[in-house]
């Protein structure tokens, strides 16, 4: 009889037993947070930066990006389970992820408000990513963003039509208005979404 491999994911461990070998680790991923009923990894955080790094590539002024611009200083190479001890978390990186724990209760939170994302600019960003802005796949089809990406555009969008008044002539000024008025926001949205780290404080 063939051997049957079964695949467990349990706090990132990967188990396959077999008849010659007990039991066989390997270490491929680690959650890292859970926000609502969302559990989020490494390579989702990973994932999720790369989203945000996309949004800015097609939107340079994107306020989301200028929002969470720490967590697009991050290096992707660092969210690494094989460098992390979820034991022993530096500051650092403590409150790197606290930030895609913020990015998370924002994108849920606005989740509910059932922004509308107009086809003419999913139609427009396709156009851009054939030549550029291509790192991650964005599209399920043409006219139809992925669901993680809607989520990023959708949240830029809430924060453009709530803080941003795009007919000032200051956009710089503006723009510093809009960054702390998030910030509050984002502090009230993070006492009112439910969350549960799994790193050691």
């Amino acid at each position: 009889m063939n051997s049957i491999y079964r695949v467990l994911l349990f706090g990132g461990l990967f188990i396959f037993p077999s008849k010659s070998v007990l039991s066989k680790t390997i270490l491929s991923d680690v959650f890292v947070y859970k926000v609502s009923n969302e559990v989020l990894s490494l390579n989702d955080l990973k994932r999720n930066r790369t989203l945000l790094e996309t949004l800015k590539c097609l939107y340079p002024e994107s306020i989301l990006a200028i929002q969470f611009k720490d967590i697009l200083k991050i290096d992707p190479d660092t969210l690494s389970s094989d460098q992390i001890d979820m034991a022993q978390v530096e500051n650092k990186l403590k409150a790197s992820f606290e930030r895609f724990m913020l990015l998370t209760k924002l994108n849920q939170y606005v989740d509910s408000h059932n922004i509308v994302v107009k086809e003419g600019l999913s139609k427009a960003f396709y156009v851009a990513t054939r030549k550029e802005c291509n790192k991650i796949k964005i599209f399920k089809t043409e006219n139809t963003f992925s669901d993680e990406f809607e989520a990023m555009i959708s949240t830029e969008i809430f924060l453009r039509k709530r803080f941003l008044n795009e007919k000032n002539s200051s956009v710089k000024q503006e723009y510093g208005k809009a960054v702390k008025a998030i910030e509050i926001l984002l502090l009230s949205i993070s006492s009112q979404i439910s969350s549960e780290i799994y790193w050691t404080k």
